[in-house]
């Protein structure tokens, strides 16, 4: 299954796309609860990324980072998936070795980063390839 949505990277005979390339992040917390969302470039892209960044996706990657629970939430009108971490900043910001922007930026990163699996939606760190 090709996808016109952005160019791929070949990698062993099987095509990716990498996150950052189809859609924008942010990130936040608030106490120990990291927020992370994504924002789809278009239709094609959202629907795409919702088909493949699911919650258990985004936390086997995540979890080589940080551990805890991943919860998703579609905003589909923004085009938007929006990543929950209830438990990524242990006491919260001031308190957790992974302090505030430093760390927010380093989470998105980790998703922007990501690379799907054009047909099997196969989702890995461009370095894992």
């Amino acid at each position: 299954m090709s996808n016109p949505l952005t160019q791929t990277t070949s990698t062993k005979n099987m095509k990716y796309t990498r996150v950052g390339d189809i859609a924008s992040g942010r990130a936040g917390d608030k106490g120990d609860v990291l927020d992370l969302t994504l924002v789809a470039r278009d239709d094609a892209a959202y629907e795409w990324l919702a088909r493949t960044l699911t919650a258990d996706a985004v936390r086997r990657e995540l979890n080589r980072v940080v551990s805890g629970p991943v919860q998703r939430f579609e905003i589909a009108g923004l085009r938007a998936l929006k990543y929950v971490l209830p438990q990524a900043l242990g006491g919260g910001v001031y308190a957790s070795l992974r302090p505030g922007l430093h760390w927010q930026k380093a989470a998105i990163w980790l998703l922007l980063d990501l690379m799907i699996e054009e047909g099997s939606g196969h989702v890995a760190w461009q370095q894992n390839l």
